[in-house]
């Protein structure tokens, strides 16, 4: 079960002001739409993950964390030669 959730929201993280279709998610991950919902919801109980209509997001706060930890990585690398990985 964790592989998927991890996978479900690293797509998320990639591209955090990214909405996706339950369906979407499904074809990327090749799973079936409804393997993809019960994660999805279990996410969205979580606080993970917000949804509007038939799309799903990550939460506000997610976004401004993911959004944070780019600013800092392009804050470090500006300093000189430092590489961090999260």
């Amino acid at each position: 079960m964790e592989d998927v959730k991890d996978k479900i929201l690293e797509y998320f993280f990639e591209e955090p002001n990214k909405e996706f279709y339950v369906r979407e998610l499904a074809r990327l991950l090749k799973k079936s739409p409804t393997t993809i919902s019960k994660y999805l919801l279990y996410l969205k109980r979580e606080g993970l993950l917000t949804s509007s209509n038939k799309f799903i997001r990550l939460s506000k706060f997610l976004i401004f964390i993911a959004s944070e930890i780019v600013f800092l990585k392009l804050f470090l690398a500006s300093m000189g030669d430092f590489s961090l990985s999260i």
